[in-house]
Parts: C-alpha cells; structure tokens; sequence
C-alpha cells in the first residue's frame, strides 16, 4: 500500500505515517515511508488503516482499505458430454459449471 498525504502548513517530506493491519488500535511507529507490505495470505478479507501525522503532532483521520486475499483456485465440473464420448462432427460443445474456491 502506498499512500501520499498534503498539509495546509508542512511540506509533503515533513509528513510521518502509521499503518495498521487488522487492528483498530494498534499501529506501527510513525515513519517517514509512505509505502508498507503485509502477507495477507490468509484467505479472508484484511482490513489495513494509515494514519498521517505532521511535525506539530496534528493527526489525520485513518484511511482504511478492505483487501482479501484469495489463494484457492475454482474448480470446474464438466456435465456433458459424459466421459467417452465420441462423434464424426468437427465440432462440440461442452456444458459443465465453475465454483468459486474463495471463502
């Protein structure tokens, strides 16, 4: 996640941010980088919160993004033609269904 934030007063370099990870209270250190990396391989959604704090000490609001990680491929069921199926035309067509394997 990379964020950017500006201040009526401050120079955009002069801004320090606080990222979060699933916690509506918990943030890291206040830090100069603006861009932040978490293993979201849990299949569920992840809900990551920043904070932007200026020199003075005056504090944003948190964004907060949702994102869900999805690691489970769908699977396919085919319904026709049924196994061994054999025909003269150059041509077939196939029906079957595609489930989602997210959670």
């Amino acid at each position: 996640m990379a964020v950017t934030a500006t201040d009526n007063v401050m120079l955009a370099d002069q801004i320090q941010f606080a990222f979060s990870l699933d916690s509506e209270t918990t943030y890291g250190s206040y830090a100069a980088a603006s861009t932040v990396s978490y293993d979201v391989a849990t299949d569920r959604p992840h809900v990551i919160r920043v904070k932007a704090r200026e020199q003075i000490g005056n504090e944003s609001a948190p964004l907060v993004v949702t994102v869900r990680a999805d690691t489970v491929a769908p699977t396919i069921t085919l319904t026709a033609p049924a196994s061994g199926f054999l025909t003269n035309q150059p041509q077939a067509s196939e029906t079957g269904t595609v489930t989602d394997g997210s959670v």
